[in-house]
């Protein structure tokens, strides 16, 4: 990266499979103990765990750095991928007014990926998360957030409740 020059980059995948590409590197990145080169490929952006780096060999062509290119900012579009990706399921419920912010802490953020659209007769507003939030098990007995599906029952702790 500092020398700005292309790097054919041997790399072992998670499977244990070898591979080598012609990366442009863009930046590192660290994610807990693990760090990261993000580079663009002919394939487009992608990371690739430094410890899998079997090789770099430097190639003496320049790197075609994105004049717009934020490390920041691509390592959160990265991020947001491979959590879709993994999380494919959608869950639809209905949240009461106070669970809302229940749900945005099970979530482990304010800026919550819940999404909250308009409110039914019961006062409950339905939302839409990428995932199951941990805030929906009942607080002191309380039905704050439950599944949307009107056939659903009580069951292992979750409060539903047809609305």
């Amino acid at each position: 990266m500092i020398s700005g020059v292309q790097v054919s980059l041997g790399y072992v995948d998670s499977k244990g499979v070898e591979t080598r590409r012609t990366v442009h590197p863009l930046g590192v990145v660290a994610k807990g103990p693990v760090w990261y080169l993000v580079s663009d490929t002919e394939t487009g952006r992608r990371t690739f765990r430094i410890d899998r780096v079997s090789s770099a060999d430097p190639t003496g062509d320049p790197v075609h750095r994105p004049g717009d290119f934020d490390l920041a900012e691509s390592w959160n579009e990265i991020a947001e991928e491979v959590d879709r990706r993994r999380t494919p399921l959608e869950v639809r419920a209905v949240c009461a007014p106070d669970g809302m912010d229940i749900l945005r802490t099970g979530q482990g953020s304010e800026e919550s990926s819940a999404q909250q659209a308009g409110s039914v007769r019961s006062g409950r507003s339905p939302v839409t998360t990428p995932t199951g939030p941990p805030a929906w098990p009942s607080a002191g007995g309380s039905s704050r957030a439950g599944p949307a599906s009107p056939r659903t029952r009580r069951s292992s702790g979750f409060a539903s409740r047809p609305v």
